[in-house]
């Protein structure tokens, strides 16, 4: 008995030393560990959903485990309460309970397309009950992840055609600028507006479409935007964790490159260059364009002080020539690149060092 008192006081003083001094340093790890996502329901987890800390192994029933690290767990407020102390044994003492440390949740659960969790086993089947994962928040996330998983496979089909589309918009710009005149005063300068707007809209498609397809048509020029994009820098993972991240590369640096705003020319100046060393023509214009498109965008035509920008055809009628003088500069460019005509499979990315 004296010897047990001494084990639990001893759980005790390492308690206190766990929640005082250490607990702050060990809740970073594990933001860094699981990508600061449940380890359980793998919800992201921000200020509506702070990370807790769960024992797999709950105090109440095993204290010589509850302080172990690899018993340590992240994860968001609904799971932890749902767990609790929940943890039921199989006949040969084992936990039912799926471990995200250590157990392939692939293997005991199926997450169907409508974003409802199915189990493939019973320990599946017991994680689903426990945690209730198939509430509606969880379901609802599920659907907007395999919506943006699907974006993701059908913009990873290379095409050509973002300079053709360009063009069109252009030309069909300068039709409807034709027509300002016959309408009345109110709706000719909402048109105006509109189509001032919209030649910058053309733009920022090009310039998207343009650089994620060159990109993803080389593997150089991927490597190449991992290793120059800055949110990239700060990226850290352990090397057991090398060929999970390298098999997601080119989907995060796909998302990477849709998350881009590409009317921030600057930016996007240097994105060209560094990557795929392609150089801006004169920015002067288009950027005082992007810079009024703000105004009618935010401010309905206004600028900071209170005044009125006033449009007339010849103005959309110059910013569209200005803006196709650009964008034939920089496609001039891109049809000077040797690309192959299928996009840099994995095969190919290990082959040329993107590890």
């Amino acid at each position: 008995m004296k010897k047990y008192n001494e084990h639990i006081e001893s759980t005790r003083e390492h308690s206190v030393l766990f929640q005082r001094q250490n607990l702050s340093a060990i809740r970073q790890a594990l933001i860094e560990e699981f990508d600061n996502s449940c380890a359980y329901c793998e919800c992201r987890l921000g200020l509506t959903s702070p990370p807790e800390i769960d024992q797999f192994y709950p105090k109440s029933q095993y204290p010589d485990k509850a302080f172990q690290l690899d018993n340590l767990l992240l994860c968001c407020s609904v799971c932890n309460r749902n767990k609790g102390n929940a943890f039921p044994l199989d006949n040969d003492g084992l936990p039912l309970l799926l471990n995200p440390r250590f157990d392939n949740f692939d293997e005991h659960l199926k997450f169907e397309k409508d974003g409802i969790a199915t189990a493939i086993t019973e320990r599946g089947k017991v994680t689903i009950e426990i945690l209730n994962l198939n509430r509606p928040a969880l379901i609802e996330e599920r659907k907007l992840r395999q919506l943006e998983k699907d974006f993701l496979e059908n913009y990873s089909k290379i095409s050509d055609t973002y300079y053709t589309i360009f063009t069109e918009n252009i030309k069909n710009i300068r039709e409807l600028n034709g027509f300002c005149d016959l309408t009345k005063d109110n709706v000719k300068e909402h048109l105006r507006n509109m189509l001032f707007s919209n030649v910058i809209t053309s733009l920022e498609t090009y310039l998207s479409d343009a650089f994620i397809n060159t990109v993803k048509r080389d593997k150089q020029y991927l490597r190449k935007f991992v290793e120059t994009f800055h949110n990239f820098r700060s990226e850290k993972f352990d090397l057991t964790e090398l060929f999970k991240c390298y098999d997601k590369i080119e989907d995060k640096a796909t998302k990477a490159m849709l998350d881009v705003i590409y009317h921030d020319l600057p930016k996007v100046k240097g994105m060209y260059s560094d990557t795929i060393g392609i150089d801006f023509p004169d920015l002067s214009v288009i950027y005082k364009a992007v810079l009024k498109r703000h105004d009618f965008v935010h401010r309905n035509g206004k600028t900071k002080d209170g005044k009125k920008h006033e449009l007339t055809n010849k103005d959309i009628l110059d910013l569209s020539q200005s803006t196709e003088d650009f964008v034939n500069n920089i496609n001039d460019q891109i049809k000077k690149l040797k690309l192959p005509k299928k996009a840099a499979d994995n095969k190919v990315l290990l082959k040329a060092g993107l590890k």
